[in-house]
């Protein structure tokens, strides 16, 4: 088994490959997936042929006893943009830095995900069927932008820091959140949920739109930085200050 990748460029093509793995191989090992994907990656880069099965891949058909609450897929970094995840298993997935934008993960249960820095822009995680669940999921700093997210569960998330410009919120529970320093600008969150959310920092625009309860005091909350630009009062490493209606 391949242990390290020489260089950038062939870390970055195992990213890739353990990405394409995964949508085959949903069930693997995730050190199935990783040795698999290195050790096809090395081959390719040391200019070895590839017409012949890799020894490593033996091990993705393997089965694999998971526990129903651990962490069970390490896709940290995957490239899996416009990937069909629909309904998938992903509690307490590593999934910080990966690309899934345009993602259908529709009805995805990403409970305790660590999705910091992960790109979920134009996503689809809307719950109209059996609802997307992020509950503590870790999405700091992550790209968020148009993603949408209607009704989805979201509560005690970690959203600070995070792009969410654009992004349909509406219905969504976000009861606990962490959204400090999240940009909220031209973000849909008709009838969320705000009950003891952070708002310290987060970025907003006229073109928000909060649910009723929210908006006249998030306005007296908030200094206008830019016309039509707002920030919520606070400071950055403040404690929770929650946010209830």
């Amino acid at each position: 088994m391949v242990e390290n990748l020489e260089n950038d460029d062939l870390r970055r093509a195992a990213e890739v490959l353990r990405g394409v793995l995964y949508l085959a191989q949903p069930k693997a090992a995730p050190k199935a997936l990783t040795s698999t994907a290195r050790a096809i990656a090395h081959r390719a880069g040391d200019g070895s042929a590839l017409d012949r099965a890799t020894p490593e891949a033996a091990g993705l058909a393997a089965p694999v006893k998971r526990s129903s609450r651990s962490a069970h897929v390490d896709l940290t970094g995957a490239a899996l943009p416009g990937a069909d995840l629909f309904g998938a298993d992903l509690r307490g997935a590593k999934l910080s830095r990966a690309n899934l934008s345009r993602a259908n993960l529709f009805a995805a249960d990403l409970a305790g995900a660590d999705l910091i820095r992960a790109n979920l822009s134009g996503a689809e995680l809307n719950a109209d069927l059996s609802g997307a669940n992020l509950s503590g999921a870790d999405l700091s700093g992550a790209n968020l932008s148009g993603a949408k997210l209607s009704r989805a569960d979201l509560t005690a998330t970690a959203l600070n820091d995070a792009d969410v410009r654009g992004a349909d919120l509406s219905g969504a529970d976000l009861s606990g959140a962490n959204l400090s320093g999240a940009d909220l600008s031209g973000a849909d969150l008709t009838r969320v949920n705000l009950s003891g959310a952070n708002l310290v920092r987060t970025r907003w625009t006229r073109a928000t739109q909060w649910p009723g309860y929210a908006a006249q005091r998030l306005l007296a909350l908030s200094d206008e930085v830019e016309p039509g630009v707002f920030l919520v009062r606070g400071e950055p490493t403040a404690d929770r200050t929650g946010f209830s209606a």
